[in-house]
């Protein structure tokens, strides 16, 4: 929880400084900042002109601000500095960085506030209680047997509310038409964005791509952290994976790698606020101009993750196994990783051209898995997966608007492209007994 904390400290504060510290009125009028640092202090050198008057709460706060920036002074360092002052008894001293802001900036946006819950490791339901499951179906009602994952929601609303009362550049020109660029220099230019802007006919919108990633804490220990996070894709590219524009959907601690139906129930809280979303709100949006209320339509439109990751929220086999393609149907081969060698790894071939080629992933393919996995039933997960193509467990962003379950799932440079380069023996080995293929890892 505290590592949470300071990961909002840490956001709030740097927001906070982006959009404010260039507009602060600065009490002591037109002081520079380099000549009052640069140069040692005389023995008989004031700041004012009557050496007798005593700093104001404000002077202290707008000084600390100062010495903040110019030196890149943590939060807590501030928070040391003010006790610190409050101890050699200096009058009208802040008592900490919070109290600073609320001086100067009576108006400061708060953080952004959060729900702990924790998710039962057997029926994967939410519970505001650590120490036993909310349904009184599950063998866990009357406590927890083993650790539940501990869940820090935070709401998207409020966090898009403050991105957008303080981005100077959202690029809404490329919604007013439909684009018929052959090139695609950014989102905006994809098919599937395009279809968006003929869907919602004019309308302005805002889409999200989500990414989901995983942390192990330390080596000797088993303890990680699950990261959901979001960025604007109208901000411009320069701008958009900055800090103060990364939206956190929440935090899951888990002392293991969470389960597919562990990873829906985190994601499922994060969904239902976008439904809402997807109906529209009304945003102050500052880069259109100072008093401009407009009504915005949220979509989530994509996500990338890297392949262990991804295969968690899209609801198929792991990676390495079969079936473990997200982009298609392929179910790959395990081939030794030498001749003569016992070891084997699972490797993709490509289909040549006059050959039937896999067919891809999408909602509508889906659809049709989901269909079989409600009404059939299967032995174990082995036919499970082989029988629905690697299909393990429904994929609950099916429910949003213009996410597709096959296509929004988008390929990450790391496993698809470096992972190879730093591997140059298993790349080798591989070629060896196929000459083109694709290898899921």
């Amino acid at each position: 929880e505290n590592g949470s904390q300071d990961v909002l400290n840490a956001y709030d504060e740097q927001m906070w400084l982006d959009e404010r510290v260039e507009n602060i009125i600065d009490p002591w009028g037109n002081v520079e900042i380099e000549p009052i640092f640069q140069y040692p202090v005389m023995e008989k050198e004031f700041l004012f002109a009557d050496s007798s008057q005593t700093p104001t709460q404000k002077e202290i706060a707008a000084a600390l601000v100062l010495l903040k920036i110019r030196h890149r002074i943590s939060t807590k360092g501030i928070n040391d500095l003010c006790k610190l002052l409050k101890l050699m008894k200096m009058p009208n001293c802040p008592i900490n960085f919070y109290r600073v802001k609320r001086l100067l900036l009576p108006n400061a946006s708060a953080s952004p506030s959060s729900l702990t819950t924790y998710i039962c490791p057997v029926c994967c339901k939410a519970s505001t209680s650590s120490h036993r499951c909310s349904d009184v179906k599950c063998t866990q009602h009357k406590g927890f047997r083993t650790s539940p994952l501990s869940y820090l929601r935070f709401p998207i609303l409020q966090q898009l509310r403050e991105i957008l009362a303080h981005t100077h550049v959202l690029n809404f020109e490329q919604q007013k038409s439909v684009s018929n660029i052959d090139t695609m220099n950014d989102i905006y230019d994809a098919e599937a964005y395009q279809r968006i802007i003929k869907e919602e006919a004019g309308k302005n919108f805002l889409t999200l791509l989500m990414n989901v990633d995983g942390i192990q804490v330390a080596k000797s220990s088993n303890l990680s952290l699950w990261v959901f996070t979001f960025v604007i894709n109208e901000i411009k590219r320069s701008e958009r994976f900055t800090l103060k524009n990364v939206i956190v959907g929440g935090i899951a601690s888990t002392i293991s790698k969470p389960s597919r139906h562990q990873m829906q129930a985190l994601l499922s809280p994060i969904v239902k606020e976008l439904l809402v979303l997807e109906q529209g709100e009304t945003f102050k949006v500052k880069c259109l101009n100072e008093n401009s209320n407009v009504h915005l339509k949220i979509f989530l439109i994509a996500s990338c993750c890297d392949k262990p990751a991804q295969s968690l929220v899209q609801g198929i086999s792991e990676p390495i196994g079969a079936f473990g393609c997200g982009r298609c149907e392929l179910e790959g081969k395990t081939v030794a990783i030498k001749p003569n060698s016992k070891k084997k790894i699972r490797v993709f071939p490509l289909v040549p051209d006059h050959q039937e080629q896999p067919r891809l992933r999408t909602s509508k393919t889906y659809d049709i898995f989901m269909n079989k996995f409600v009404k059939e039933c299967f032995r174990n997960d082995t036919q499970l997966r082989d029988r629905l193509h690697g299909h393990i467990s429904p994929c609950i962003l099916r429910d949003l608007t213009y996410f597709d379950v096959g296509t929004s799932f988008l390929s990450d440079s790391l496993h698809n492209i470096y992972h190879g380069v730093v591997k140059p023996q298993r790349i080798y080995a591989i070629v060896n007994c196929y000459p083109l293929i694709l290898i899921a890892v």
